[in-house]
């Protein structure tokens, strides 16, 4: 079904750009396998909804799946380095907001 396919083809990036990484992360097959699957159906939600819904368009998981643009990868990635930067920083989130 479509959603397994994202997750597959999500976990299949998170395998290759993990190898391509100059700093790799060491995946549990847990962690993996969540990830995967928050980032494929997230995927494939966000590149459904974005659409016109009177709109005909081209489905394609290679698109979906691009960590650049108007992707729930870029999404996702762009929330991950700013909760990243936020630790790094030593503030508490609360104290950030004022």
């Amino acid at each position: 079904d479509l959603l397994d396919e994202a997750k597959t083809r999500s976990k299949a990036a998170l395998i290759k750009r993990a190898k391509e990484a100059r700093d790799p992360k060491e995946w549990t097959p847990e962690e993996l396998d969540q990830t995967a699957e928050a980032v494929g159906y997230g995927a494939a939600k966000y590149a459904d909804l974005k659409n016109n819904r009177s709109t005909a368009y081209t489905f394609s998981y290679e698109k979906m799946l691009e960590d650049k643009g108007d992707t729930a990868v870029y999404l996702l990635y762009a929330h991950a380095r700013i909760c990243s930067i936020i630790r790094e920083s030593g503030k508490d989130i609360n104290e950030l907001k004022k």
